[in-house]
């Protein structure tokens, strides 16, 4: 009876401090939260912790691309090779068949020669009437080389008259330059006759001097060469048609100081502009027959039938014939 007056006083702090520790278990179970406490002067509020802000992952970065490879440039057009072409007296590669003397690859038949701009090709440097006749004297016969292209070359017309030791002429077809050589063929490509230039517009066979054929342009109905031994003697210089405005010698003998020419002796009495020029020595080159003066004058005759020669047309000036006087 003594203790329960005593412990009487207690029982309210008693009950509070039971009720508190009742709360205390309850919440972690999950019930309710407890009272405030009786001797609390300021109330509790026994709230739930505020939430975790709700954090969005991030977005997965995009993959890289890969930079694009720089676009190549376009390869520059290879430089054409500047064809290589050859002038009057060099040579260009035959169409043809390989001929003996060309240490060349043969072309093939009918192509086109190459010709470059600003030159003169060199068939229309040959290209003309030309007479192949025995270096020793004797008939030969003229043929037309002519410019336009053919199988094997360029064209061969005109040979119809070749007869007697050039009788295989008759058969030619082309021409063509075979290295320094030009070469004609027939319609089979055999070369019939192959000549090598020798200067001053003649060509000539490879072959010792006197027994080869001469290949020099002539004007049509000349049918043969002339020779020294022909020419030896006397002759005079007329205006066609006229009287004599000159006589000349022709001699077998060289002149004073030369050995590639004959001399020539003038008589007395010629013509002004005849004795102006100095004649003193003469030669064939090829079918001409050339006057030359001692001060570097010069007059040029061509063919024109036995015993006739013509002052040639590259001369200019007034007509005048060099005939052989009787």
């Amino acid at each position: 009876m003594a203790m329960s007056t005593m412990l009487r006083p207690l029982a309210p702090a008693l009950a509070g401090l039971l009720a508190v520790t009742a709360g205390a278990g309850a919440q972690q179970d999950g019930a309710m939260p407890p009272p405030p406490f009786v001797n609390d002067p300021v109330p509790r509020e026994n709230k739930p912790a505020p939430p975790e802000p709700f954090l969005a992952p991030a977005p997965p970065k995009p993959a890289a691309v890969p930079p694009k490879p720089a676009a190549k440039a376009p390869p520059a057009p290879a430089a054409k090779a500047a064809p290589v072409r050859p002038d009057a007296a060099a040579a260009k590669p035959a169409p043809g068949a390989a001929d003996p003397g060309d240490d060349r690859p043969a072309a093939k038949p009918g192509a086109k020669p190459v010709e470059i701009a600003g030159t003169v090709p060199a068939s229309a440097a040959v290209a003309g009437i030309w007479l192949i006749a025995p270096e020793a004297g004797g008939k030969g016969c003229t043929v037309n080389l002519e410019e336009g292209l053919t199988i094997g070359g360029y064209g061969v017309t005109g040979n119809e008259g070749c007869s007697g030791g050039l009788a295989k002429l008759k058969d030619a077809f082309a021409w063509d330059f075979v290295g320094p050589a030009l070469v004609i063929r027939d319609v089979a490509q055999q070369t019939l006759v192959r000549v090598v230039p020798q200067g001053a517009g003649t060509y000539a066979e490879d072959k010792p001097a006197g027994a080869r054929l001469l290949m020099v342009k002539a004007a049509r109905g000349v049918d043969r060469i002339p020779t020294a031994s022909e020419l030896f003697g006397s002759w005079q210089l007329r205006r066609p048609g006229g009287a004599a405005i000159c006589s000349l010698t022709l001699q077998n003998t060289p002149p004073p100081g030369g050995q590639e020419s004959f001399g020539l002796l003038v008589a007395d009495g010629c013509d002004a502009a005849v004795a102006r020029l100095k004649l003193a020595s003469w030669r064939l080159e090829g079918t001409l027959v050339v006057l030359y003066g001692t001060e570097g004058g010069s007059l040029s005759f061509e063919p024109r039938g036995a015993g006739t020669f013509v002052k040639a047309a590259k001369e200019g000036g007034k007509p005048l014939n060099l005939v052989k006087a009787k």
